[in-house]
């Protein structure tokens, strides 16, 4: 059977004596591990060689309980030019007919490949780890009916929940009844849904009380079949960009002295009256008697706190 094995793997067979030595080994697997076509009788010592001492203990140790019968192991071994083979062996013990063990027959499967593989995603991980837990962005992790998974130690300190405090809850729980809100969710809610990656803006009340801004931005994770399993949220604070657009926005449309609205506010709000064919409006048209004289005989400052005190009074 270890021969029919060997023969369709990337590796082979092999039998150690009761003495220890290794009295057979395949042609792929001698070569494999640079051993020559035929691999001699050697001990496991000499096979070990070029193997550190924490490698050569950790196969014996499997060796040691063979008699509790078939045992498996990953091992790595060193070949003469200093190259790692790693190697999934399942070994066997042969017992004569009054119990004693006579020899060890097994097979071994060069996982090289995947051992490379797992290390570089563990690597990867760890990686991703470390950025999650130290970025300043917020970071959480959904799953299908997009309740939360997982939150970064930064966005915990943000909100000031936990993951076991969001246990079961949905993406929308901590956001406020405000502007753009409902609009939010509901784009964040279509990306779960469509596994179509978004982003869009949600306004968050803080730990603090204090109310942030945050682009967030929703990648699906799906599989090759494209089922999504889970959906990876980012969170960008744009609070201060926010407050400066706002700003922005407000001088544009906004006398900076008086505070009421400027011609361009004028012009807009009269447009949208004659797209709506609302008549039912009014103008009235004011006018500050004396502000010239004022100007000339106590100068533009005392003129300009005329004109806000005129302007706080039409806001009454």
């Amino acid at each position: 059977i270890n021969r029919v094995m060997a023969s369709i793997i990337p590796g082979g067979d092999w039998t150690i004596d009761n003495g220890n030595n290794l009295v057979c080994l395949s042609g792929r697997l001698s070569r494999l591990l640079e051993l020559g076509e035929h691999a001699v009788i050697i001990s496991l010592q000499q096979f070990f060689a070029f193997s550190d001492t924490t490698q050569r203990d950790h196969i014996f140790s499997a060796l040691n309980n063979i008699s509790e019968g078939m045992q498996q192991y990953q091992s790595q071994y060193t070949t003469a030019s200093g190259k790692t083979i790693h190697m999934q062996s399942y070994a066997t013990p042969i017992f004569d007919k009054e119990g004693k063990l006579v020899r060890i027959v097994g097979v071994s499967t060069d996982v090289t490949l995947y051992e490379i593989g797992r290390q570089t995603l563990d690597l990867t991980a760890t990686r991703l780890k470390k950025i999650t837990e130290n970025s300043a962005d917020l970071f959480f992790i959904l799953n299908q009916q997009g309740e939360y998974l997982y939150l970064s130690p930064k966005t915990e300190t943000i909100l000031g929940v936990t993951i076991r405090e969001l246990a079961g809850k949905k993406v929308g729980s901590l956001t406020t009844e405000m502007d753009g809100r409902e609009k939010a969710l509901m784009k964040i809610l279509t990306s779960i849904e469509k596994n179509v990656a978004h982003t869009t803006e949600v306004k968050i009340k803080t730990v603090t009380g204090k109310e942030q801004w945050f682009s967030v931005s929703i990648f699906p994770v799906a599989t090759d079949d494209g089922e999504r399993v889970e959906t990876i949220a980012i969170g960008h604070d744009i609070t201060d960009e926010k407050q400066k657009n706002d700003m922005l926005q407000y001088l544009i449309h906004n006398d900076p002295l008086t505070r009421l609205p400027n011609r361009k506010s004028y012009w807009e709000y009269v447009e949208t009256l004659r797209e709506t064919n609302d008549l039912n409006y009014c103008l009235v048209l004011v006018d500050i008697n004396g502000l010239r004289l004022i100007n000339s005989v106590y100068g533009h400052i005392t003129g300009d706190e005329v004109l806000s005190e005129v302007a706080g009074k039409l806001k009454r």
